[in-house]
């Protein structure tokens, strides 16, 4: 048992706004409360439990008093034997956010709470006297909370401070170097730098602010020691889950990035094919007037070759006509029909060949002509000779009856030849109406074709253009989802805290209906157990 001088004013909290009146004497009691923390550190020890109730007031004189640290390691040492793992125990407010988050005591805990002692010296009431000292509180401390400046509050210490209650625990000043600090604030009047002085004066000229800063206390502000409702393990957790929703939205966005690209990418490979079927849909076109022209071309070199087909009939007719007057002339008359047919079966063999070449008919038929023109002449000089042999008829007419019997043989040969011949013109009317038949079609294929080909293309665009809008909706709608989750992220915070607090206690009470369940199944068991007995005696009775 350690046994201390009375302190007659109590502790640091209860007559902070009695003693504090000018910086001088709020300086002097920081000095004295940091040099006993100083001390405790010095042995590499930690309190455990700084807070203002831990700190005891003695009024030696009027506006004279001394300080002393209490409760080293008292209630923690006592608490200790009853926490379990993660359980938080403590005032709050007092406590630096590692603690918080269940790690354990440093040296840089007790800075923390120190900085809250500095903070009460500006201000006259205890930090977050007017918040619930609650899981959120915890939260905001944890994410970098810390109690309002107060106005007048001079530079210097201010910036003290804040580096005590830095949310790095390494970065926090030892008790050394505060104490340094503060002694020199205070002893050092005379061997002062003009950095050093400037901070005395803010000191000597900054008024007292925290007379107007007094606020109504929330009812649930605890300032003792006591189990915080939540655990470390609970506030970690919490405190994790943005970050896996931040890690899951990036995630989202990462993935929503990549199918826009894949989109993006796709569409590009449309556009592309749109490009090279619209370059088809062109190319076809020229080849549909193209095959228009050369169709028509066609129709034109058919009728020509029909006209010049009627014309070489025409001919052929008169040519049997005028062989017909020249039957004296049998011999030279048969010979020149010999050559006509050779060029009849010639004219056949090209209009046979006239899908490969029709060029070559024409300038045939024109060879024909030439030759039909040498025929005449060749018949007007036999009528001429013909004239000079009648005279001699009377002598040759014996000579003449078996030559015109020969003569008559050839013309029946003749007819029969021309009735070939005829069949012949008419195999090469059917092959030119063929032919006809077929380019028709051709030309109708080609239109039904194209037809086709544009509905595809019409279907095609429409198809595009239909998921080039589903498309940009998609992203429309990825992009309002990706800023909705952002809004909902930050608004479902406070929101999925409390939820987590809510299905802590209701988690606790299902274990406490699950123990209930199992004890009501367990009685529901005993006493089947029990009608059986019963059922068994009753059957035994009745036997």
């Amino acid at each position: 048992m350690l046994i201390m001088e009375y302190a007659n004013k109590g502790n640091l909290r209860k007559c902070l706004t009695k003693i504090t009146n000018t910086w001088k004497q709020k300086l002097f009691i920081l000095y004295k409360i940091i040099e006993g923390l100083n001390n405790i550190h010095k042995k590499n020890l930690n309190h455990y439990n700084f807070h203002d109730g831990n700190i005891l007031c003695i009024e030696h004189e009027e506006d004279i008093y001394g300080v002393y640290i209490s409760d080293y390691l008292g209630s923690y040492q006592s608490a200790k034997s009853f926490l379990k793992r993660d359980d938080i125990y403590g005032v709050m407010p007092f406590m630096a956010p590692e603690i918080l988050k269940g790690k354990p005591y440093t040296l840089a805990s007790d800075i923390y709470s120190f900085s809250m002692i500095m903070w009460e010296f500006t201000s006259g009431i205890p930090p977050f006297n007017n918040k619930a000292h609650d899981l959120q509180l915890a939260l905001s401390i944890c994410k970098g909370k810390r109690p309002k400046i107060i106005e007048n509050t001079p530079k210097c210490y201010i910036d003290l401070m804040k580096k005590c209650w830095d949310e790095d625990p390494s970065k926090r000043p030892s008790a050394l170097d505060i104490l340094n600090v503060i002694t020199d604030w205070i002893f050092k009047p005379f061997k002062i730098d003009e950095k050093l002085k400037n901070n005395i004066m803010e000191f000597i000229n900054a008024p007292i602010g925290y007379r107007n800063f007094i606020t109504e206390p929330h009812p649930q502000a605890y300032y003792t020691n006591h189990l915080l409702d939540f655990t470390s393990k609970e506030l970690n957790e919490i405190l994790e889950e943005p970050q896996k929703l931040e890690s899951e939205l990036k995630k989202i966005a990462e993935m929503s990035q990549n199918k826009l690209k894949e989109k993006q990418m796709e569409l590009d490979i449309l556009q592309q094919n749109n490009c090279q079927f619209e370059q088809d849909i062109k190319n076809l076109r020229l080849q549909i007037k193209e095959f228009a022209e050369k169709k028509n071309n066609l129709k034109v070199q058919i009728t020509r070759l029909q006209n010049e087909k009627e014309v070489l009939t025409n001919n052929y007719t008169k040519q049997l006509e005028l062989n017909e007057l020249s039957n004296r002339f049998a011999e030279i008359s048969q010979n020149k029909l010999k050559e006509k047919q050779i060029e009849l079966d010639i004219l056949q063999q090209k209009n046979y060949q006239f899908e490969q070449n029709i060029e070559n008919l024409g300038l045939q038929i024109k060879e024909f002509a030439e030759k039909e023109n040498n025929l005449k002449a060749q018949i007007t000089y036999l009528q001429n000779e013909k004239q000079t042999l009648t005279d001699n008829f009377a002598k040759k007419l014996d000579q003449n009856k078996s030559i015109n019997w020969q003569f008559q043989n050839q013309i029946s040969q003749l007819n029969q030849e021309k009735v070939n011949l005829k069949d012949q013109l008419a195999y090469f009317q059917a092959n030119y109406n063929k032919l006809e038949d077929i380019a028709e079609s051709y030309y109708k294929d080609s239109q039904n074709k194209l037809k086709e080909s544009q509905i595809e293309f019409a279907e095609k665009e429409n198809t595009l253009q239909t998921q080039n809008i589903k498309l940009k909706k998609e992203i429309n709608d990825k992009q309002v989802l990706v800023n909705e989750l952002k809004g909902c992220l930050e608004q479902n915070t406070l929101f999925y805290q409390k939820l987590q607090v809510q299905i802590y206690k209701l988690e606790k009470e299902n274990t406490n209906l699950q123990e209930k369940l199992t004890h009501a199944e367990t009685n529901i068991r005993e006493l089947k157990s029990q009608q059986e007995i019963l059922i068994e005696q009753t059957e035994q009775l009745e036997i």
